[in-house]
C-alpha cells in the first residue's frame, strides 16, 4: 500500500493546482520584485509552498532530459534503493555504511526529530502526493528545503551530502539514479517576471551534484551538475513550466575511475532564504557491460603482479580454485574463474 510523505512535507505547486483542496494559508510573502507565494497547511498537516501565478497558467512538466537507456546485458556492481527502511527506524535513518556531511544549521536536533522535522537527508516511504511515486520499490531518500518554522528551524543555507560506502569499481562503469526535483526552483525566483515569462537574470539558488572521491574524502571531483547539464539549456518558459517535483532518470560515466575504490556523494545545495525546493533520490545503480566470457586463469601463471578481490570487494591473498574473483593487474580489472 502506498504511504504518504511526512506531515511536514514541502513541495511547490501553483495555487491553481490546489483548486478544490481544503487548506489554510499560514502566511503570505512577497519578494522585492513583487512575486508572491504562500505557506499553506492542508487537512493532513502538510506544509506546502504555493506560487501565486497572476495568469493562473496551467503547468506541465518541463521536458525530461534525454537519457540513453543502459545497454543490455549489464552486470551490477552496486545498488541501493533504500528499501530496508521501516517506520520504526524513525526520521533520521540512512542505509548502514552510508554517511552524511551536514551543515551545522541543518543537522536535526532531538527536539526537531521528535516533531517530524529533519532538513538533512533521510529515508522514508514514497508518495504520489505533490511528487511522483518512485519507480524503484516504495522507499526513497528525501531532503527538505530549509524554512523558518517551529522548534528552531530556519531558512539557513544548505550544503547536505549523502555519501555511499566505499565501492570497488570494475571497468566501463556507469552510475544511474532517479532524482525528483522542481525545475522552477533552481534559479532565484525573485528575478522571474510573470508578465514576460522570463528571468531578468539567472541566479543559481538550489542545485544537486554528484561528487566522487578516490582518497576516502580528502578530495572530491564533480561528475554530475544538475543545473549546468540539464536546466541551463532550457528556455525560461520551459523552466517555469516545470513547477512541481517530478521524477527524472539520470546517468553519469565512471570510466575515468576504472578499477578504483571510490565513494560517491549526492550533494544538495541551497542559498539562504525562501527559494529552492525539496529533492528526492532513489534507484542508485552502478553497472558495466556484461563480460563476453569469464576468463579461465591459473594463479601461478600471473608472475606475482596480479591482485585478487572477492565479489564483495575484499582483497584475497590466495584465490581458491573453483571460484570467481576480480583480478587487478597492469591491464586493468577483470572478472576471472580460478582453475
Amino acid at each position: 500500500m502506498k504511504r504518504h510523505l511526512l506531515s511536514f512535507a514541502l513541495a511547490t505547486l501553483s495555487i491553481a493546482a490546489w483548486a478544490g483542496s481544503n487548506y489554510t494559508i499560514v502566511s503570505e510573502h512577497a519578494t522585492p520584485s513583487g512575486n508572491r507565494f504562500s505557506i499553506a497547511r492542508d487537512d493532513a498537516g502538510r506544509i506546502i509552498k504555493l506560487h501565486t501565478d497572476p495568469r493562473q497558467a496551467a503547468r506541465d512538466e518541463a521536458p525530461a532530459p534525454a537519457v540513453k537507456a543502459p545497454q543490455s546485458p549489464r552486470d551490477t556492481t552496486f545498488y541501493e534503493g533504500f528499501e530496508d527502511y521501516e517506520e520504526y527506524l524513525g526520521l533520521n535513518w540512512i542505509p548502514p555504511m552510508w554517511t552524511e556531511i551536514n551543515t551545522e544549521a541543518n543537522a536535526p536536533t532531538p527536539t526537531q526529530l521528535m516533531h517530524n522535522i529533519n532538513n538533512s537527508w533521510y529515508c522514508y516511504y514514497s508518495s504520489n502526493m505533490y511528487q511522483d511515486y518512485t519507480t524503484d520499490g516504495d522507499k526513497e531518500a528525501f531532503i527538505h528545503y530549509a524554512y523558518d518554522g517551529d522548534y528552531g528551524t530556519t531558512d539557513a543555507a544548505q550544503d547536505e551530502w549523502l555519501v555511499t560506502p566505499e565501492i570497488q569499481l570494475a571497468r566501463q562503469e556507469t552510475l544511474h539514479f532517479l532524482l525528483q526535483y522542481d525545475c522552477s526552483e533552481i534559479y532565484n525566483f525573485d528575478y522571474f517576471d510573470y508578465g514576460t515569462y522570463e528571468y531578468s537574470k539567472r541566479e543559481l539558488f538550489c542545485n544537486f551534484y554528484v561528487m566522487i572521491t578516490t582518497d576516502g574524502g580528502e578530495n572530491w571531483d564533480t561528475i554530475f551538475d544538475l543545473e549546468h547539464e540539464y536546466v541551463s539549456p532550457l528556455s525560461d518558459y520551459a523552466i517555469m513550466k516545470g513547477t512541481g517535483i517530478y521524477l527524472h532518470e539520470f546517468e553519469a560515466s565512471l570510466r575515468d575511475y576504472d578499477g578504483k575504490n571510490v565513494k560517491l556523494a549526492f550533494r544538495y545545495t541551497r542559498n539562504e532564504g525562501w527559494g529552492g525546493n525539496s529533492m528526492i533520490l532513489d534507484g542508485v545503480v552502478i553497472d558495466h557491460p556484461h563480460s563476453a566470457g569469464i576468463e579461465d586463469i591459473t594463479p601461478d601463471g600471473d608472475n606475482g603482479n596480479a591482485v585478487y578481490y572477492n565479489l564483495q570487494g575484499m582483497r584475497v591473498e590466495q584465490p581458491a580454485p573453483g571460484a570467481v574473483y576480480i583480478r587487478r593487474d597492469a591491464t586493468g580489472s577483470h572478472k576471472v574463474f580460478v582453475k
